[in-house]
């Protein structure tokens, strides 16, 4: 090597062993090593110049350093860690808002709708108990039971998508319910405008 860049520093990281290779050492000043491009030493690079914990900082649910691998810095440090931030931030909007008349009238009006629709349809109403029960159950279960539940989910949509009839069944029952959704109930579920192409598509495919 005509340069041996060992023990220079570029950012918070330290050169601890120099290579002609594509790859050098580096400790960053949080005692994590990681191998980084030699291009490191050049005025034009522009990558990161810190370890990939010290880039991707601190959950903020849980406090442990977040590996960055590439993208965007996420806020936490795993899927468990991101439903619950998520979970959060939904019940900080929901007390925000609920006091106010705009939500109190659309909430009531929602509930009037859904009540009338339950009591004129037993099999809806059925099938949400039945939703409410499983809901309930689903928030007692462990974590490795509700893995197993969504492996199953899975295995049962996989069976559907390879049984052509079945298949077209479920389309057909989805674009069913699509129809029984009013415009209000549309944008609030779905958070968007209705496009009433595929309404008058399901409409003919049932006829």
């Amino acid at each position: 090597m005509k340069n041996d860049r060992t023990g220079q520093k570029f950012g918070k990281l330290t050169i601890i062993k120099d290579s002609p290779n594509s790859q050098i050492l580096c400790r960053c000043d949080c005692g994590v090593e990681e191998l980084f491009p030699r291009t490191i030493t050049k005025p034009t690079y522009k990558g990161r110049l810190m370890c990939n914990y010290c880039k991707g900082g601190i959950c903020e649910v849980c406090g442990e350093r977040i590996q960055y691998k590439s993208g965007r810095i996420p806020a936490t440090c795993s899927e468990k860690c991101a439903k619950i931030r998520n979970s959060e931030k939904e019940k900080k909007r929901y007390h925000s808002i609920k006091h106010t008349e705009e939500f109190k009238n659309t909430r009531a009006s929602y509930l009037t709708k859904l009540r009338d629709r339950l009591n004129s349809d037993p099999a809806l109403l059925s099938a949400f108990r039945e939703r409410a029960r499983l809901t309930l159950k689903k928030c007692r279960l462990s974590e490795s039971q509700i893995k197993k539940e969504h492996f199953n989910a899975k295995k049962r949509w996989q069976q559907i998508t390879s049984d052509s009839a079945l298949h077209e069944q479920s389309i057909l029952y989805a674009r069913k319910q699509y129809d029984t959704y009013t415009d209000d109930d549309y944008k609030r579920i779905f958070k968007r405008e209705r496009s009433h192409t595929r309404k008058r598509k399901s409409r003919s495919s049932l006829e």
